[in-house]
């Protein structure tokens, strides 16, 4: 949609200011889901500034925004980072309130995006990527009554 690319186009201003590589992979008609455009923009923002600020003055930084529609009827929208990644001890707890990885954190923007998707009938997934950093998966129900499902690797 119009309103996920703007999203995207914000964040890529972000990632420069913090010298991160941003990239958005949108398959067209993967953000047809059952929700509002604001809940899932809020969620997104989250997700992305987060991996903005994981990345940030890490060598080659990159984030990477994916969208698709699979088989199953649902959507993937997956943040992709190449930083730090996110410590077992704190992964296993990630999503509940006041948990975080960050010196300035206050532990509650993953655990209210976690809350929002719950909301949506979507399910939020934190992900070791296998050269480093994180992959944050929303999972969505999809309403487009006609679509080309992609296969994932």
């Amino acid at each position: 949609t119009t309103l996920f690319r703007s999203v995207c186009r914000l964040m890529e201003l972000l990632a420069r200011q913090h010298g991160v590589s941003f990239s958005a992979e949108i398959q067209p008609g993967s953000v047809l889901v059952e929700s509002t455009e604001v809940v899932l923009t809020e969620i997104c923002l989250n997700l992305i500034r987060n991996a903005i600020e994981a990345t940030s003055g890490v060598a080659n930084a990159a984030v990477v925004v994916r969208t698709s529609v699979v088989a199953e009827g649902q959507v993937i929208i997956e943040i992709e980072d190449n930083g730090p990644g996110i410590p077992a001890a704190i992964r296993m707890t990630l999503f509940q309130p006041f948990v975080t990885g960050k010196e300035d954190g206050n532990g509650l923007g993953l655990f209210i995006a976690s809350e929002r998707a719950r909301e949506l009938g979507a399910k939020l997934d934190c992900l070791d990527r296998t050269n480093g950093g994180t992959i944050f998966r929303l999972t969505l129900p999809c309403t487009a009554k006609n679509y080309e499902p992609t296969t994932r690797n």
